[in-house]
């Protein structure tokens, strides 16, 4: 398998075995061309994009290729070798990765010559942990990551790593109460409020939020949101504990709560998460009673037909059925284990993904803690692969794909559906507007839209995989396939690759 992932390489150390009768300018000679080297090399493993490598000891897979007699870079030999060399290496380090241990649901023995984790976030929760129970030092995996915070408290470095990697914070303490609930009760009692209230800052600020207001309102606030277990773990915490935790649960839906004034009051209307009960604000709530009632007195329906009526007249329960079957459950846990095996999930919506830079670049409109732009994606995703842009029926179309189940994971409480039909029907014009303005043929999207791919997705991460032959140069200049990059509002880290 053949993957052209850019990953970080970095070396901590690289061990050489020189003729002793060499001289010790020869030496010298051959250790800057053998840097110089290294810092040529294309070296792309069959590893996830998002996923992280540590090797602790690597020999040369093809001794003497790698300088080719010292002449490398001047003839096709020369050349020839060095690819050799790559191919060699990157193989070596693919064999790695599927014999590598993952801390995060193993005992690593000592013997361990590799470990892995699925992205940042677990690398992040397993450092915290490691380095609040004191072992982190004895790990030979933390060696590098360790080394700038050397005679520094354990305290002064979980603040400093919290503070650098905020954006991966949240999810890394959700992995941490799910797996290690009473562990991580005791690192969070240990921390000081100085510590906490920097850390919550910095989240607050990566994902460009307020918490300004009185940490009581925001735990009042969000609490609804987050399970049973996970607020027992903060009983009798500190608030600055208990904020930690139900952003971890909460993130990137708390995005659109806090940036609701609180005075405001959501109202919740006996909310539970366990039975995907969806708080409306008093805007949606309003909303919906006007569109119900521009429905109950419109006399003249000509662009829906008598079944799409019968959609938006649904119970909750009836809307609820009447969406895309979930996968069965051995279909879900191939997800799961697609995502965290390595092989991806095979789409053939891959290009739903280009998405996030339209509505990104529409400022994510009419954003509410209902209808987050979770659920926009889903809603324009569902409504341009209907081939509805330009009408005003129903977006609901049953599709069958992987991509609509993490959609519907990631837009849990649910939304209902008729705002995400009202939102469809405001929002469509806009984005055909954006599209005509970049786009020859604005509709050719939805053919767009529709392209196989391999789909990696972890907790901090999307990555979409084409092939080179899927490259498009009307979507190129559109700026439509760019990597989004870090985007707050979905939580996640988003890259096209193409092989």
């Amino acid at each position: 398998m053949n993957m052209p992932f850019s990953h970080s390489l970095t070396l901590d150390r690289v061990e050489f075995k020189l003729n002793s009768s060499m001289a010790t300018s020869e030496q010298k000679t051959l250790r800057r061309q053998t840097i110089r080297a290294l810092e040529q090399v294309s070296i792309h493993p069959a590893i996830p994009p998002a996923a992280i490598l540590i090797v602790r000891r690597l020999p040369d897979a093809k001794p003497g290729q790698l300088l080719a007699n010292g002449q490398a870079g001047l003839s096709d030999q020369a050349a020839h070798r060095r690819r050799t060399w790559e191919q060699a290496t990157q193989h070596a380090l693919t064999g790695c990765w599927q014999t590598a241990y993952r801390p995060m649901a193993e005992t690593v023995p000592s013997t361990a010559n590799s470990v892995r984790f699925i992205d940042t976030a677990e690398w992040l929760a397993c450092l915290s942990l490691d380095l609040d129970e004191g072992i982190a030092g004895d790990h030979w995996w933390w060696t590098v990551p360790l080394r700038p915070y050397r005679q520094q408290s354990r305290e002064t470095v979980l603040s400093a790593l919290w503070q650098s990697q905020a954006q991966w914070v949240p999810t890394a303490f959700k992995s941490l109460c799910q797996r290690h609930p009473e562990k991580t009760a005791r690192l969070l009692d240990r921390l000081s409020p100085v510590v906490l209230e920097a850390v919550l800052s910095a989240i607050a600020s990566t994902y460009r939020f307020s918490l300004s207001a009185p940490f009581s309102e925001v735990i009042q606030t969000l609490s609804p949101y987050v399970p049973t277990t996970a607020q027992n773990l903060t009983r009798q915490k500190s608030e600055s504990v208990q904020v930690l935790i139900a952003l971890s649960w909460t993130l990137p839906a708390a995005v659109q709560i806090l940036q609701t004034p609180l005075t405001a009051g959501i109202q919740y209307d006996e909310l539970s998460t366990e039975n995907n009960q969806v708080p409306l604000v008093e805007d949606d709530k309003r909303e919906v009673q006007n569109q119900e009632k521009a429905e109950q007195d419109e006399k003249d329906v000509p662009s829906h037909t008598h079944s799409d009526l019968e959609i938006l007249k649904e119970t909750d329960s009836e809307r609820t059925a009447r969406r895309p079957e979930a996968l069965p459950a051995e279909s879900l846990q191939h997800i799961e284990q697609a995502t965290s095996a390595d092989i991806g999930v095979r789409t053939e919506l891959g290009g739903l993904w280009y998405l996030v830079n339209v509505l990104s670049n529409l400022g994510w409109p009419r954003s509410s803690p209902t209808l987050t732009p979770w659920h926009q994606l889903l809603a324009l995703s569902k409504g341009l692969i209907s081939q509805r842009s330009l009408s005003r029926e129903p977006y609901f179309t049953q599709l069958s794909d992987p991509v609509w189940d993490i959609f519907t994971e990631q837009t849990q409480p649910s939304c209902p559906g008729i705002l995400l039909e009202q939102w469809y029907q405001k929002t469509s014009r806009q984005v055909l507007s954006y599209l005509n303005d970049r786009l020859d043929e604005p509709t050719e999207i939805v053919s767009y839209l529709r392209e196989s791919a391999t789909l990696y997705f972890t907790n901090t991460h999307v990555d979409i995989v084409f092939s080179l032959e899927q490259i498009r140069m009307d979507l190129r200049i559109a700026g439509l396939d760019q990597d989004p990059g870090w985007v707050p509002e979905l939580g996640r880290a988003i890259a096209f690759h193409y092989e």
